[in-house]
């Protein structure tokens, strides 16, 4: 065989290998780094109330729950808080943990963006803690069932009318 062939053949199987490597990593960033691109594979159901719809939520192992509602009036509505517990007090109806008056405060959300304003047919997504026993933010290895129920406190703007969306099952794996 001549020099220039083997020369050839170590270069192809050199870039055959730094391909591999290549697709490798690849696959990695996205099993391990990138978690959040994978919740298609977790088991989830939102039941919502009038007006809002629950397209996708699903909880993170931090005890963040991600949640994109839109709303199906023709008003435009505000939302002045959003909790997340996994027990209603029986006593009002409201969170038995953390956010138990549905307020705007930032201490419940990771990412402050309340109030906000939600449009007729709009899909907007929040980040919500979601608290158990103890007032404890639920947090959890992935993979953990969670069961909980959110509440959405929110005003129809132009009738000034407030109003508590309460109860709305939610079930999803940790991510």
């Amino acid at each position: 065989m001549k020099k220039s062939y083997k020369l050839q053949a170590s270069l192809d199987m050199l870039i055959a290998y730094a391909f591999l490597f290549g697709v490798l990593v690849f696959i990695l960033y996205f099993i391990y780094i990138d978690q959040t691109s994978l919740t298609y594979l977790s088991p989830q159901e939102c039941l919502s109330q009038q007006p809002f719809i629950c397209y996708k939520a699903f909880i993170q192992s931090n005890g963040t729950l991600i949640i994109q509602i839109s709303q199906a009036s023709n008003y435009i509505i505000r939302i002045d808080g959003i909790a997340c517990s996994t027990l209603i007090n029986q006593s009002n109806g409201l969170p038995a943990y953390g956010n138990r008056f549905v307020t705007s405060a930032a201490s419940f959300y990771p990412k402050q963006q309340l109030p906000a304003y939600l449009y007729p047919s709009q899909k907007e997504v929040y980040y919500i803690y979601c608290y158990y026993a103890g007032d404890a933010i639920a947090r959890a290895n992935p993979g953990s069932i969670f069961n909980a129920y959110i509440w959405i406190n929110y005003t129809i703007v132009g009738l000034n009318k407030s109003f508590v969306a309460k109860d709305i099952y939610f079930y999803s794996r940790y991510v």
